[in-house]
Order: C-alpha cells, then structure tokens, then sequence
C-alpha cells in the first residue's frame, strides 16, 4: 500500500511499529468468521440457528426461547432485512 510507505517515512519508528502492531490486531483477516456472519453464542446467532433447523421456528418459540416479547421477535426480524 503506497500510503502506508508515504507514513513509514513521516512517523517516528516507535509510532509506525506501534501503529503496525494494531493494524494486524485489527485485521479483518485476523477474524475466525466470514464477513456477514453473527459471531458466536449473540441473541442473533442463536435466533438464526433456532430458524436453520429443519422444522424452522416460529415467531412464539423464539420469544419464548430468548425471553423477550412479541414485538421485540417482530423487530428482530425488521433488522434482518
């Protein structure tokens, strides 16, 4: 990356290894799912699994499952589109 060499030259060393350091934490290549998937055990991983079975679920068994209230399994859905 062209910027990233224009920088190398503008910054002290401690701040670019620093700056690379984070950089690489950060990285979405670092991350162990792919870009649009829930990441594991959140409200919404659980619902989609709850969904991908082969008998589905409904609307009242996801608000029963998560505790939550009709509407909130209403706006769930709203969120997902």
């Amino acid at each position: 990356m062209a910027w990233q060499e224009a920088n190398r030259l503008a910054l002290p060393d401690a701040l670019y290894r620093a700056l690379e350091t984070l950089r690489t934490t950060v990285s979405p290549a670092s991350a162990d799912r792919q870009i649009g998937q829930p990441r594991e055990g959140t409200e919404q991983a659980q619902v989609l699994a709850m969904l991908c079975r082969d008998e589905g679920a409904s609307g009242s068994q996801i608000a029963k499952a998560m505790s939550w209230s009709p509407h909130t399994v209403r706006g769930f859905f709203a969120g997902l589109k």
